[in-house]
């Protein structure tokens, strides 16, 4: 089932606007201070997903307060004359703000129930009106018109054709406050410290509120940099919770923090595999052994050394503990090696790899088949483990014996991925380096959604308090791509993953070649909490790359 689709020959959604259905019946009790009415039968239930059917918000949702949008200056103080009545959210006291007098012909166009701002499943909640005072400069780079965003992604290794499409959709699509975002793009990625720190001297140079993600070592030091000059950076690329904490408000991630991702595979270890037998091991003596797991790991960056506490907990609550935890330094193949003796020696049969997929687990699955040993390898998001283009690189005979778990959105075809969609919709539709606009769009969407959830006033702190604030709608949808939200007062935005295993046939939704993760149970996410217990849905067929 397609999520979205445009229609052959058109730019993005189009289609006539309907009146939300359930604020219809609203409406008649205010219809002397609103004056609006339903015109057209209620949409038809495909408008969830279809974008044809895009229904048309004509009165704020009375829950456009801190918690699903901040409207002129967010939620009134509990008592305030026209307020409803409060409500606890997040543990907080907030009221409601009085409902506003509507200039249809001003409303944006909002989807699902409960409403969003796109059709994006992960769209934050919906902001179909404002009007008033902005209060013009409210923070650097934010003025009455604009709010300028630094994008260092203009090179080859990060192309930033997408960035401009991007600028145009959410602007069109988002609620800003009578501003625009403002893209201002550079060429700028490097791997070293001095260059990462120079160019967020440089950023801070272009009166800028925040920038895009940099790319290399997730833009470690460049992140730093802009939080201590007092810009926001977002990265798709997870670091811990503790970089992001330290450096509140002004670092954000789109992929849950390392610590979360580890916490996440220790309970799918203990809830999946502790205690059976690796039977999805290549060799055959391993195959009938209790699986025994060893952890090798490598840190993104030497300054943040990586924190296996989250996982070596969630592993001994089970009595999982590691037989060995290695660590093994980016393309040290000499290394990789030793890594691999000492796995097979220990008498591990299960790998679980906290390491980049081309510096770290193709150097150790060469050593392995070197050595003829064939563990199961227990892949996850960290580091691109999850990536189909990156076990392409392993050695097949390694390969085929991955599995593990993923907290990407799932992969799907190009046209019925959001960041397709936003394109097609404001001029071209983008088809090639999808991975790379994936993650484009991705950061652009927190940013959007905090721009939008901060309210007029924006600085990094109302940025901050909107979005830990919102309730994302997060809606049932054909897409799957997970849960997103930033309670507990989070600085990631993904809050659960699905369950993975490779196949060496299975077809790339994204170009058709051949190699893909598969997903278990249709891509089902789980989380903390609740990830299966038992059984092995693994490597069953058909398999679902979701192509």
């Amino acid at each position: 089932m397609t999520g979205r689709e445009p229609s052959a020959g058109t730019k993005g959604p189009v289609g006539p606007g309907v009146v939300y259905s359930a604020l219809a019946a609203a409406s008649l009790v205010f219809v002397a201070a609103i004056t609006l009415t339903a015109s057209q039968p209620p949409p038809p239930s495909i408008a969830e997903f279809a974008p044809q059917a895009v229904e048309q918000i004509k009165e704020a949702p009375t829950e456009q307060s801190s918690a699903f949008g901040s409207g002129e200056g967010g939620a009134c103080p509990p008592g305030a004359e026209g307020c409803e009545a409060d409500e606890v959210i997040g543990g907080e006291l907030a009221a409601r703000p009085p409902r506003p007098v509507v200039d249809v012909a001003r409303v944006r166009r909002c989807v699902g129930d409960p409403p969003r701002q796109i059709e994006d499943p992960q769209s934050p909640p919906c902001v179909p009106y404002w009007e008033g005072d902005n209060g013009g400069a409210t923070y650097k780079g934010v003025t009455r018109d604009e709010i300028r965003i630094y994008v260092p992604a203009n090179s080859a290794r990060t192309p930033s054709l997408a960035y401009p499409l991007f600028e145009a959709f959410f602007n069109s699509r988002f609620e800003f406050y009578g501003r625009k975002l403002r893209m201002v793009l550079q060429s700028r990625d490097s791997c070293a410290e001095a260059d990462q720190r120079a160019d967020a001297v440089e950023a801070e140079s272009f009166e800028v509120f925040a920038s895009a993600h940099y790319q290399c070592h997730y833009g470690y030091w460049y992140l730093d940099e802009l939080a201590r000059r007092g810009i926001i950076g977002i990265t798709s690329e997870p670091p811990s919770g503790a970089y992001l904490a330290d450096r509140r408000p002004y670092v954000w991630s789109y992929p849950m923090d390392t610590d979360a991702i580890f916490a996440n595979v220790g309970e799918w270890v203990c809830g999946r595999l502790a205690g059976g037998d690796a039977i999805h091991a290549g060799d055959e003596a391993l195959r009938t052994k209790e699986r025994s797991f060893g952890v090798v790991h490598h840190s993104v960056n030497l300054d943040e050394p990586i924190e296996l506490g989250p996982l070596e907990d969630a592993l001994a609550a089970c009595g999982a503990d590691p037989a060995v935890s290695i660590p093994h330094t980016y393309g040290d193949r000499a290394g990789a090696t030793n890594v691999m003796l000492q796995m097979q020696e220990r008498g591990v049969t299960s790998v679980i790899c906290l390491c980049h997929f081309q510096g770290n687990w193709s150097n150790l699955a060469r050593a392995a088949t070197t050595q003829s040993y064939h563990p199961e390898w227990l892949m996850n998001t960290y580091i691109g483990g999850d990536a189909s283009g990156a076990v392409r690189l392993i050695p097949p005979d390694q390969a085929e014996n991955a599995f593990g778990i993923t907290i990407e959105p799932r992969v799907l075809r190009v046209e019925d991925e959001p960041w397709y969609w936003a394109a097609c919709e404001v001029g071209e539709c983008l088809e090639a380096e999808a991975g790379t606009r994936a993650m484009q769009y991705r950061g652009m969407l927190l940013l959007a959604s905090g721009i939008q959830m901060a309210g007029p006033n924006l600085t990094p702190e109302t940025f901050e308090a909107g979005l830990q604030s919102t309730m994302f709608p997060n809606p049932d949808h054909p897409n799957l791509p997970g849960k997103v939200g930033f309670a507990g007062r989070s600085y990631s935005m993904t809050t659960d993953g699905a369950e993975i295993f490779w196949s060496a046939t299975a077809q790339d939704p994204n170009d058709g070649s051949a190699g893909h993760y598969c997903y278990v149970d249709g891509g089902a996410r789980h989380g903390r909490g609740s990830w299966p217990q038992g059984g092995d849905p693994f490597f069953k067929e058909p398999c679902d790359s979701g192509a």
